[in-house]
Formats: C-alpha cells, structure tokens, sequence
C-alpha cells in the first residue's frame, strides 16, 4: 500500500513538473486583455448571429421533436371512434 501512494506521489510530481514547463514568461495582464478586445480580434458580426441562429433554431428542433415523440408514446391505442362507427347505411 505505501509502495502504491510512493507512485501516486511520483506521478503527481512529474505531471507538476510538466504543467509547470508551459507556464507564459510574463504575466497576464490588462495588455492581453486590451488586445483580445480590439477591432483586429472581435469576432464578425455575421458569423455571430449565424451561430446564435443555428444554436437556438437547434434547441428548438429538439424540444419539438421531445414532445413530438412523447405525444406518440402517450397515445392511446383504442378503437377510433369514427373509423369503427358502427352506422346505418342505406
């Protein structure tokens, strides 16, 4: 058992080791942030309002098709009352 933590402890160490590799030089900054915000980085307009159409027409397509599907679970499986009508005819 303590040979099993010894190399879960080993393990943890090397991936820390690893992760801490691929740290940035500098710090984060408002510099960074500034630049992800100006007009060369915003995303495109177009390209916003297609994806939030395609994503919202999508959660709508699912929701119909959920109550789609259990309107047919739920149906009831008598005799329809007008195609087995029991009439006179002459």
């Amino acid at each position: 058992m303590r040979s099993l933590a010894l190399l879960v402890a080993a393990l943890a160490s090397a991936s820390a080791n690893v992760i801490g590799a691929n740290r940035p030089e500098a710090p984060v900054g408002k510099t960074v942030h500034a630049r992800m915000l100006s007009e060369a980085g915003a995303p495109d307009e177009n390209a916003l309002a297609e994806y939030n159409i395609i994503l919202f027409s999508s959660i709508v397509l699912v929701i119909i098709t959920y109550f789609a599907m259990m309107t047919m679970v739920n149906m009831d499986f008598g005799n329809d009352s007008l195609l087995y009508s029991k009439s006179k005819s002459d």
